[in-house]
């Protein structure tokens, strides 16, 4: 896994899921935003092999309103885990630049709304920068 600059100017990501390579395009020459975007697509990867292989929950057959309300409870979940991950930056004593980069980010990531990696899309992206 990793994150990487090809020689049209553009990042990379590249995970491996299922014991396959991907490789996709962040879209960015910013350095920083694409750094950004990979720690959130790293994050997503992480919970979603957290959940697979913990035991399976009973699942419970829900409305439409019902599951919108647990969409808006997940958004609200992750700002406390970006929040303790500034914090976690502070505390190993990163530079001040450093950390003003990843509070810039996560101010443009709430007032963008954009909260995992599914949210980010080229629109939104162009409208970020």
């Amino acid at each position: 896994m990793g994150l990487f600059v090809r020689s049209n100017g553009y990042y990379y990501a590249e995970i491996t899921v299922n014991g396959k390579r991907i490789q996709k395009s962040l879209k960015t020459k910013s350095k920083v935003f694409a750094q950004d975007l990979y720690h959130v697509l790293l994050r997503e990867k992480i919970l979603k092999d957290f959940f697979s292989e913990s035991n399976p929950t009973n699942h419970i057959n829900t409305n439409s309103k019902v599951s919108i309300k647990q969409d808006k409870k997940r958004i609200r979940s992750t700002i406390p885990i970006i929040e303790k991950y500034m914090q976690n930056c502070k505390s190993r004593n990163l530079g001040n630049r450093a950390v003003e980069d990843k509070k810039r980010t996560f101010k443009l990531l709430r007032e963008y709304k954009l909260m995992s990696f599914e949210d980010y899309s080229t629109k939104k992206i162009d409208a970020l920068w």
